[in-house]
């Protein structure tokens, strides 16, 4: 019996519509699990010798289907070094926010909030580094760190003022005073 692929969820299109966020949410623990067992866990693995870096795709859906999330984190991370050359600087940033989301997904804010800031200060992508800010901030005022997540809010606004997730970061004051100047 062949297992259905999973319906990614995305963003509703009137929300998207105001954000440059990623269309694409993400799985859910469950639903990774379920389309990770769509893998026929072929004996040549054409995926493996198709990636950029190598990475072991195979092992990365086995243990993710099984639910060793943990396991599964070591294949993206390993993705990660791997991709230190500069033609593949995108894939790596792609990696490290996956391990934020993953880490975010287990409840574990610290290890979440590293991936994210790491994607914010190493890399330069119009749409996955506004972002990566967004939730860095967002988890540091879980955190009780509000300095801190209203620097990342500056840095935010600053590197790309044009985002819409910059506008979000602002309070309504400082909304006011922006269209006082304009």
């Amino acid at each position: 019996m062949a297992i259905p692929a999973q319906a990614m969820p995305s963003q509703d299109p009137a929300v998207r519509r105001g954000n440059m966020s990623e269309v694409a949410l993400g799985y859910s623990a469950e639903q990774a699990q379920v389309e990770a067992m769509r893998c026929l866990q072929c004996k040549n693995a054409p995926c493996v010798s198709g990636c950029p870096v190598g990475i072991r795709i195979p092992d990365f859906l086995k243990a993710a289907a099984a639910g060793r999330f943990d396991e599964a984190a070591k294949h993206l991370n390993d993705a990660a070094s791997r991709a230190a050359a500069p033609e593949l600087l995108g894939l790596r940033a792609h990696a490290y926010a996956g391990l934020a989301r993953n880490a975010e997904e287990k409840g574990d804010a610290e290890a979440a909030l590293r991936y994210y800031m790491s994607v914010g200060i190493l890399f330069n992508d119009a749409t996955l580094v506004p972002e990566a800010l967004h939730k860095a901030a967002t988890l540091l005022d879980k955190l009780g760190r509000g300095q801190e997540a209203q620097a990342m809010r500056e840095e935010l606004k600053a590197r790309y003022p044009d985002s819409p997730l910059s506008r979000q970061g602002q309070t309504r004051t400082e909304r006011r005073e922006e269209k006082g100047n304009a």
